[in-house]
């Protein structure tokens, strides 16, 4: 029996990783708790993994005995699951599991790259090294051979932005051009990995590429040297190895398809042979450690500019009795340097040779390249790889995938459902959602909304009004919009602002009015933002994008202060915007847009990639400053450039401009950045200890009651609000806003404080607490039964605005029985009872027992979800008593998650619901309310106010 303690044995695992911990959990440095009590404890209970290699959702679904005795997964790894050889990562290669220690989880290599100026090709180069799939831990040795000042700026970012878990960089610099052989030397001699490869600047690798190399060299003992195949390096090229002048080809990839497609076909045709050879091209090069000790590094002094030396290190090895192979089963892309002119290479190579030549003698190299031109066995994988490629050329699409496209700077994508605190993992910055301070500089600020919902403007009137200085509000809004209108409500909200506001057909989407509309206007100011009214209709997966994209952008005015304080303080910040929704994942690319951006790339005179791409503003909101996007302003664009309105899903020059917006600032020097708040955007009024709710003083919630008691001896009785709270469960909440034509019922089984405006029920104590607050719940009638309207909210859901609204809904629609708040992340009761069973909120097999019965039923999937935290009855409604006599029978008969049978029995009954908020907003992102933590994660202590008894009064109904 192992007889350390749980925390000592956690703290030592080698897979839990503190300073991760701290940094992806803020929340925990802010308890004070340490981080290793907290995961034990608290942590893996919530789904957080303890370090970034081991996951605790994984290991638990792996391992359901585990789940099933509720031990902490790394405690049991820790303990036995280790010696099991137990799967604790979805990435992990099973044949790397073992009760070894962890420290070296992955065979090194090193990967030396000389660099000198194309930078478009060294970041391309980097992005395909840091996304390439491999087992190995890289260790990449950059060696700036006297670049230019833009190069060098980019690599001194680069190396740390885009290091990651399996793969690092090193940085060497040379005050000076000294040459390639002279800078791979200096990679060389860093290298300590018993394989290294050198790697041209100009080269994208693809996904196994490394271990296809590997496993080559490893192939046969006396393999030292091995390279790829490519579509230009010279004997190694595939699939024609001369062009029509009988020079070695430079192989063009077929319109629309990428090295990696070309990878899997050359993985798929590859019969492994290995064939020998004289000469291995030097754009990859693995060597073997061995073969570097025994014949030592590049001749600088006789090949400086790096034309010849790695025929020269072939020669070299094969004196030293090693063999060199060509891996036919691997391929990297090669573009041909770029740090030199076609003519001064030409020279250069020329220049190589007879170098070559007057080292090893003209009749060995003669006999050598007799040799390599033996190409039978290389023929015979150019034919099989030539004919796969006739076969599948229908196959091999136009459009470059998603997961083969690199991005540089990399991509930030928002965690999907409620994650209180996501981690952060990339060059993305966290913005103070609350308690803004500091100096808000008053920027030459120009901001463009172009409202083609015009129902949403006020919504967009309070996000603005979250602009701390003076700006110009540029408004576009379609031709048939009541423009007066609309001004007048802008002009009495937003004071601060100028505003002007025309109506323009409808072309280009937002771009359009953007560019063609206000775009010599606006381009007059320093610093720009463009929102606009963004639904999808058809995504349920994006309903809240545009609550995503506004929050991060202008969710508070500390939001906006920060983001006005890092373009005043950083020249060189170009552009700002949102980390990618959720649902974008795997799909931030070029998508069918290539072929237009090409020509818009040229038109701006920028140069694109179709396998690489600077980040862009997906949705097309962002904070800009002018002079990054100047290019696209000098174009001078008409309504007229853009396409008439087709629901065009891509292809349009709209969606060309979204996507270049990145290259742009690229191209103009300036830097991109993406942003979000710290608190995360579908939980603005979520409320917890981590993030406490900044509460009214109690002299001021005293008055709201006092006045509330006042004004509802003259109001009539409209609306019964009903709550429940068993156990002491929940902080009664002091509601900000209180109704005066409504009563407020709570029904509890404990003391609660009489808060001034409570008209408060015994509640039986007869079962659990969560059951007893269930029964009032299904069961409202006995105390609002009377009223026109009936409310139940959840005992921890504070109201902050008026339910006004909502009652106009219910008013307007008197055939509905049932009003309720789709839930924001799924839209299937199915999916919930899934979601329900993996967070243990119920015995797992009631809840599959209870789905199969409504399957039998034949209810559909994706009918639906409603969240039952807030509910809108009709009390009017002739069947309002039977649908919530069938949900208390549900509740009772199969599990208590009432938010599972409601839209069942609505079904069952033939009955429709209608929601009261859309697009992704519930209670935890509207602002007329506060949806406080459970429990001890409240954040919130009920205040104390003189006591008051509140007793019903008369409800119009009865009268």
């Amino acid at each position: 029996m192992n007889n350390k303690s749980p925390e000592r044995q956690i703290s030592n695992s080698p897979l839990f990783d503190r300073t991760w911990y701290l940094a992806t959990y803020q929340d925990v440095e802010l308890s004070g708790i340490d981080p290793v009590r907290h995961y034990l404890h608290y942590g893996a209970k919530l789904g957080r993994d303890p370090g970034p290699y081991f996951s605790t959702t994984f290991y638990l679904k792996m391992n359901p005995d585990v789940a099933q005795a509720g031990v902490n997964p790394l405690l049991h790894y820790e303990r036995s699951g280790r010696l099991e050889r137990r799967r604790y990562h979805p990435s992990q290669d099973l044949e790397v599991i073992s009760d070894k220690p962890l420290t070296k989880k992955r065979p090194e290599v090193d990967v030396v790259i000389p660099v000198y100026n194309a930078l478009s090709d060294v970041q391309s180069c980097l992005a395909s090294l840091t996304c390439a799939e491999t087992r190995f831990q890289l260790r990449v040795q950059v060696v700036n051979d006297g670049s230019d000042a833009t190069t060098t700026a980019w690599l001194r970012r680069a190396v740390n932005l885009l290091a990651g878990p399996h793969i690092s960089f090193e940085l060497h610099e040379h005050e000076s051009n000294c040459g390639y052989t002279v800078a791979v030397n200096t990679g060389l001699r860093a290298s300590r990995a018993d394989y290294v490869v050198t790697l041209n600047s100009d080269t994208i690798v693809t996904s196994g590429w490394l271990d296809g190399l590997v496993r080559c060299l490893e192939s046969a003992p006396d393999i030292g040297i091995v390279g790829p195949l490519s579509n230009a390096a010279t004997w190694q090229n595939v699939p024609e190895l001369y062009d029509e002048t009988g020079r070695h080809a430079i192989n063009i990839l077929p319109k629309g398809t990428t090295p990696e497609q070309i990878a899997q076909l050359v993985r798929r045709v590859s019969i492994k042979c290995y064939p020998r050879t004289t000469f291995v091209n030097g754009f990859c090069f693995l060597i073997a450690r061995t073969v570097l000790d025994a014949v030592g590094y590049m001749d600088e002094e006789a090949f400086p500019t790096g034309y010849g030396e790695e025929n020269d290190f072939c020669i070299r090895a094969m004196d030293a009795k090693f063999e060199l192979a060509y891996a036919d089963d691997v391929y990297v892309y090669h573009a041909k340097s770029k740090s030199f002119g076609s003519e001064r290479r030409v020279a250069l190579s020329k220049a190589g040779g007879e170098a070559l030549r007057r080292k090893h003698g003209t009749n060995k190299i003669a006999d050598l390249v007799d040799r390599v031109n033996q190409t039978e066995k290389m023929d015979a994988v150019r034919d099989r790889l030539r004919s796969a490629m006739k076969d599948t050329a229908n196959s091999v699409g136009a459009i470059v995938t998603p997961e083969e496209m690199q991005l540089l700077p990399p991509a930030i994508h928002a965690p999907k459902g409620y994650v209180v605190t996501p981690s952060i993992g990339g060059p993305m910055l966290k913005l103070p959602f609350h308690n803004e301070s500091g100096r808000v500089p008053e920027l030459d600020l120009g901001i463009h909304l172009h409202l083609h919902y015009v129902d949403l403007a006020e919504e967009f009137t309070n996000y603005l009004r979250h602009v701390p200085v003076p700006f110009h509000l540029y408004v576009s809004v379609p031709l048939d919009s009541d423009v007066k209108e609309i001004e007048e409500l802008f002009t009495k909200v937003l004071p601060k602002a100028k505003i002007r506001i025309e109506a323009f057909e409808n072309r280009g989407r937002d771009i359009g009015p953007f560019l063609a509309g206000f775009g010599s206007i606006i381009s007059k100011h320093d610093y720009i933002c463009h929102i606009h009214s963004k639904r999808s209709p058809h995504n349920f997966a994006k309903n809240d994008w545009r609550l995503q994209l506004m929050t991060n952008l202008m969710g508070s005015p500390s939001v906006v202060g920060e983001v006005l304080r890092l373009f005043d303080q950083n020249p060189d910040l170009g552009i700002v915007f949102p980390e990618y929704h959720w649902s974008l994942a795997n799909q931030i690319s070029w998508g069918s847009n290539y072929a237009i951006c090409t020509e818009l790339a040229h038109l701006l005179e920028i140069e694109i990639s179709p396998v690489v791409m600077a980040p862009f503003p997906a949705g097309s909101m962002f904070w800009a400053r002018r002079a990054a996007l100047a290019p696209l302003f000098d174009l001078g664009l008409s309504f007229e450039d853009f396409p008439s309105e087709g629901n065009q899903v891509d292809g349009t020059l709209a969606h060309a401009i979204e996507r270049l917006l990145g290259n742009i600032v690229a191209a103009t020097g300036y830097k991109l950045q993406q942003l979000s708040t710290a608190k995360p955007y579908d939980l603005q009024s979520y409320y917890t200890v981590a993030w406490p709710y900044p509460a009214k003083p109690a002299n001021e919630l005293s008055k709201v009651a006092e006045t509330y008691r006042t004004e509802r001896k003259k109001v009539p009785a409209k609306v019964g609000l009903l709550c429940a709270n068993a156990g002491g469960y929940d902080a009664t909440v002091m509601h900000e806003y209180l109704d005066p034509a409504i009563d407020y019922h709570l029904v509890t089984d404990f003391p609660a404080p009489n808060c001034g405006f409570w008209i408060q029920h015994d509640m039986a104590k007869i079962g659990n607490p969560t059951g007893r607050a269930r029964a009032v719940k299904t069961d409202p009638l006995p105390y609002i039964g009377s009223y026109d309207i009936g409310v139940w909210i959840d005992a921890n859901v504070m109201i902050r605005g008026t339910l006004e609204q909502y009652f106009k809904i219910v008013e307007a629609n008197p055939d509905v029985p049932i009003f309720g708040i789709p839930h924001p992340q799924r839209n299937c009761i199915y999916d919930e009872a899934q979601a329900v069973i993996e967070h243990k909120k119920a015995d797992s097999d009631k809840v599959r027992a209870q789905m199969a019965v409504y399957q039998a039923d034949g209810y559909p999937k994706r009918h639906g979800l409603i969240e039952t935290n807030l509910l809108v009855y009709n009390l009017k409604h002739p069947r309002i008593a039977e649908i919530l006599t069938a949900w208390r029978a549900e509740v009772n008969e199969r599990t208590h998650r009432d938010q599972l049978s409601l839209n069942y029995v609505l079904w069952k009954l033939g009955l429709q619901w209608m929601p009261l908020m859309g697009e992704g907003r519930c209670l935890r992102t509207n602002n007329d309310f506060a949806y406080i933590g459970h429990g001890r994660n409240a954040g919130y202590s009920t205040p104390i106010l003189p006591p008051h008894t509140v007793k019903p009064r008369n409800p119009t109904k009865a009268a």
